[in-house]
């Protein structure tokens, strides 16, 4: 506790004290206490996540800080919770953070902090072999990890084995936790974390979901009870949302969770809503395209309450002022959160591209202004349906 122990040393341990007794009882004390190692308690998701580095980007290298931004923050608080018995999140590729803050981060605290068995799933096995290259390890050495990666045995060339022990670099290699890799047939194994990426391309070769496969990952953390950890994170890969697995995770098993941006201007809450989302469009003169730049200078949002279109700085302004509230809440004035919490014990958040605090308006725009093009001048569909995904979420 907060007590301090004083311990005797004498180069004699059977010396007399000044009653002229023994005091064997120093030495016994002094081999007990020697042995002791008072360690601190497991980092929480925060904490654990600031001494991680980022991995890619303008900041590559820096340290990462999950306060930086609301929906990764609010995330990680989650996490750290204790209170869900799965997470789900879908967002926007590249700009929502989604492999770092709930990929990597607690899977590295788990590995490092607990030295607990963590099932890493992907659809398939070319999948796992290709995270685990492209992905996955690459990320942690970015991550200022490297060094924990194996140096002998499985995992220790750069190959994809069925595990990988990660081992402590300060302490003579001692092995620590260790990653499994699931591609969902996995039995007889027990994890105390479970992490599936790319959720939504979880399929048979007919586009079915595979839910009893996604079942089976789960249920390899059963066994911690409510100290399993297991987390779903993914972009939508299907073009009709009632299709898609994510959305499902996020909207009818968990709770819905939508941020609520504060305008900066008339201080009420709400989602950011694209029929908000307003940019001019035009093609080029004289040439085949968009005219993206003109996109880009012209993207605002406009207030749904009050009307006013929001520059970049205000949409900035609005979503580091924002709250969350799960399906059926609201957010009142004064930013406090009405209704009754969702009767579910998986939490499922969705953001789309505007509650992105990595990315702005003018690309929105930009991407936006290009696929309209492609549709309306090339009958092309293809890139207006990856913005619906990956943007629109």
């Amino acid at each position: 506790g907060n007590h301090r122990v004083r311990i005797r040393r004498s180069s004699n341990p059977f010396e007399s004290n000044a009653h002229g007794m023994t005091t064997l009882a120093d030495t016994v004390a002094r081999s007990a206490f020697g042995l002791w190692e008072p360690t601190r308690p497991p980092l929480t998701h925060y904490a654990f996540a600031k001494r991680t580095l980022l991995p890619g980007g303008p900041l590559k290298g820096t340290p990462y800080d999950p306060a930086t931004d609301p929906v990764q923050l609010y995330f990680t608080q989650q996490l750290d919770s204790g209170r869900w018995r799965a997470l789900f999140w879908a967002a926007p590729p590249q700009i929502a953070g989604k492999t770092q803050c709930a990929i990597i981060v607690p899977v590295l605290r788990a590995l490092l902090e607990l030295k607990s068995t963590v099932g890493y799933g992907l659809p398939t096995l070319h999948d796992l072999d290709r995270g685990w290259h492209s992905k996955i390890a690459p990320t942690f050495k970015e991550a200022g990890y490297g060094e924990y990666l194996p140096k002998r045995g499985p995992g220790s060339k750069g190959g994809r084995p069925p595990s990988v022990t990660l081992e402590d670099p300060h302490e003579n290699r001692a092995p620590l936790g260790s990653v499994i890799f699931l591609a969902g047939a996995a039995k007889q194994v027990t994890c105390k974390v479970i992490a599936i990426d790319e959720l939504d391309a979880w399929r048979t070769s007919d586009g079915s979901p595979r839910w009893q496969d996604i079942e089976d990952v789960w249920a390899r953390a059963d066994s911690y009870q409510n100290e399993a950890i297991r987390i779903g994170v993914g972009t939508v890969e299907t073009d009709d949302p009632k299709q898609s697995i994510v959305l499902a995770c996020v909207n009818e098993i968990g709770t819905g969770t939508r941020l609520h941006a504060r305008c900066p201007h008339c201080q009420s809450y709400g989602p950011l809503d694209w029929d908000g989302f307003t940019y001019e469009y035009r093609t080029l003169n004289g040439q085949a395209g968009a005219d993206t730049k003109h996109a880009a200078e012209t993207a605002a949002y406009v207030c749904p309450r009050c009307a006013v279109r929001w520059s970049e700085d205000d949409r900035r302004a609005a979503l580091l002022g924002c709250r969350f509230a799960h399906k059926g809440q609201t957010v009142d004035a004064a930013g406090i959160v009405q209704g009754d919490q969702p009767k579910t014990d998986s939490f499922g958040l969705r953001t789309h591209a505007l509650d992105c605090i990595l990315t702005t308006m003018a690309t929105i725009a930009e991407k936006y202004a290009g696929a309209r093009y492609a549709l309306e001048q090339d009958g092309n569909h293809d890139p207006m349906r990856k913005f619906y995904r990956y943007q629109r979420v």
